[in-house]
């Protein structure tokens, strides 16, 4: 990999990633940190967090699971694979398709009616 991440990475995450670039993705407000990359025709996301987040709702492992719950009722991106090591958890996700809403942010209309659908999926 190209780009060196703050973490060894575990086998399985490692493997999955197989050498390609991992790109560090800026948007996000948590601790965590989110990579993308490619793997043939699909893009993926690396996202790890430290161990001593493992308690709290930053836990990278409390997320995938909670993403594993909302599969098949709302959209959200597939969990590819999960691991843990003495210094991090780290998930791979799927990306799901689509633009970031921050794209949208100077359409008020728009804004509003994305979020009337967020809610009415909920």
């Amino acid at each position: 990999m190209s780009l060196h991440t703050p973490y060894e990475l575990p086998g399985a995450i490692a493997r999955f990633i197989d050498g390609n670039q991992l790109i560090a993705d800026e948007v996000g407000e948590s601790p965590c940190d989110v990579y993308s990359f490619h793997r043939g025709n699909e893009r993926f996301f690396l996202k790890t967090s430290k161990a001593i987040y493992s308690p709290t709702t930053y836990s990278v492992v409390r997320e995938a699971r909670v993403l594993q719950w909302l599969e098949g009722r709302l959209n959200v991106p597939e969990v590819a694979v999960v691991a843990q090591s003495d210094t991090g958890e780290f998930m791979i996700t799927r990306c799901v398709p689509g633009e970031a809403i921050q794209a949208r942010s100077d359409d008020q209309g728009m804004m509003l009616a994305l979020f009337h659908e967020a809610l009415r999926q909920l």
